[in-house]
Formats: structure tokens, C-alpha cells, sequence
């Protein structure tokens, strides 16, 4: 690696730590993109199929028995992809709700950091009434004054009694800009809290529609000599209940 090259990834990784980079350009880097979709390999496609035509006896003994319909057709493979099925979506959502997680933390720090500063706000607006309103005097207050002149002292003091009004003014304006950078990030957060979730809710249609290939791909060896129809829009497996944009946690309140 060239000693150019070296830099710009030193650089590129001095951009992204945490101490350099604020949540608002933080956000897009820790979004999670949508899967792509799920390959069904052909080996893994031929393994479906062997398992259906294994349980085909087993299958068609059990329609001959009770009349299965087709949406309540389950075997223990049915069962087995349902779960792996379950399994990858759940832990799909932990990993959301611990991004999510992180997101409310920065929330909350955000809202009692306003809270804080604007706590400040009274006290600012006091010290620049005081300064504001205070009488200016030209009379020496000092031993060192007394060789002044009247509008030598009252030129010096009206000088700081505008710096004062100045800087209160001033850490104000600060105040107030650092309030509203908090409303920023907490609009972001809520924002990426959304994103967050919009693209679990892709990632879980992603696997319900992969494990119900499979599934569907072993049914139809399975019933290949039975009655039974299997559609290619049977949801065999179905999303989770928590699968909906309303599921979404709800952000902290305080």
C-alpha cells in the first residue's frame, strides 16, 4: 500500500470515530441497507425437493385421513423452515432495537442538554437588564481615577457596561444556537428510528418470501401424487405479528 494511499484510509478512519463525527453525520453511516434477495441455490432447491418426495407417503396418508386445505398444510419440514424462518427475523429485530436503542439514548441526551442550557436563559436575561439598566457615574471610584477627567471615566465605563451588554447577548445567541443544534439531532434521531425500522420491515418480507420458496417447492413434491394444490401465492409462512410500521417503539418521552 502506497504512503498516499495509507493517509486517505488514516484519514477516512479519523472521520468516523465518535469523537469527530457529530449523530447528524453519524446517522447515515450506521444505517443498515436492505438485504438483497435471498439466493435459492439450486443445490439447496433440489434438497427441498428429495425432503417433499421423502415425506410423500407420510403426506398422503395424512390427506387421505383429514382433508387438509391448503393454508393449513404443515409437516415437520413446514415447521422446521417456519422456525429457521422465525429465527433469522427475530434476530433481525433485536438488531434493529438495539440500533434503535442507541438512537433513544442520543434522544434523551439531546433533550436534557436543551432543557439544560435553557435553563441558562433567565439568568443570561437578567445579567443583560442589569447591565442594561445600570446608571453610569463619572465620578472617580478609585485613587488612580482622580486625575481622570469627568468624560475620560464616564467613556470607560460606558465602554464596559457595553461589553457587558455584549457578552450577554452574545453567550445568549450561543445558547440558543446550541438549543436549536439539539432539536436537530433529535429530529434526525427520530427520523433514523423510522428508517430503522422501515427497513426491518423489508428485511423480514425478504425471508417470509425466501422460506415460503422453499416451502412451497417441497409441498408440490410432497402432494405430487395427492389432490392437493399448492399456489404460488399460498403463504405457508407468514410474518411475525409485530411485522407492521405501528409496531414501531415508541420514542422516549422524556
Amino acid at each position: 500500500m502506497s504512503r498516499s494511499r495509507k493517509n486517505q484510509h488514516s484519514d477516512r478512519t479519523t472521520l468516523l470515530t465518535t469523537a469527530s463525527v457529530p449523530i447528524p453525520a453519524a446517522v447515515p453511516v450506521l444505517q443498515r441497507n436492505p438485504d438483497d434477495g435471498l439466493r435459492y441455490r439450486t443445490l439447496l432447491r433440489f434438497c427441498d425437493s428429495w425432503q417433499g418426495w421423502r415425506d410423500r407417503r407420510r403426506v398422503a396418508r395424512t390427506l387421505a385421513e383429514k382433508d387438509a386445505a391448503p393454508a393449513g398444510f404443515r409437516t415437520d419440514f413446514v415447521e422446521r423452515l417456519a422456525a429457521e424462518c422465525f429465527t433469522r427475523q427475530e434476530h433481525e429485530r433485536r438488531t434493529t432495537r438495539t440500533a434503535i436503542a442507541v438512537l433513544d439514548d442520543a434522544i434523551v441526551s439531546a433533550r436534557h442538554s436543551a432543557h439544560a442550557l435553557q435553563q441558562r436563559l433567565p439568568d443570561i436575561a437578567q445579567r443583560h437588564a442589569d447591565a442594561a439598566a445600570g446608571t453610569v457615574e463619572d465620578g472617580p471610584a478609585t485613587s488612580a481615577e482622580q486625575y481622570d477627567t469627568a468624560q475620560q471615566r464616564r467613556t470607560r465605563r460606558l465602554r464596559a457596561q457595553q461589553a457587558a451588554i455584549d457578552a450577554a447577548v452574545a453567550e445568549r445567541q450561543q445558547l440558543l444556537h446550541r438549543i436549536d443544534q439539539a432539536g436537530e439531532q433529535i429530529d434526525i434521531a427520530l427520523q433514523a428510528r423510522r428508517s430503522h425500522w422501515a427497513q426491518l420491515l423489508v428485511r423480514v418480507e425478504l425471508l417470509t418470501a425466501h422460506y415460503n420458496r422453499r416451502a412451497r417447492t417441497y409441498t408440490r413434491s410432497a402432494s405430487r401424487r395427492t389432490s392437493l394444490f399448492i399456489s404460488t401465492t399460498d403463504q405457508l409462512i407468514t410474518d411475525p405479528a409485530w411485522c407492521t410500521p405501528e409496531s414501531l417503539p415508541h420514542p422516549p418521552t422524556e
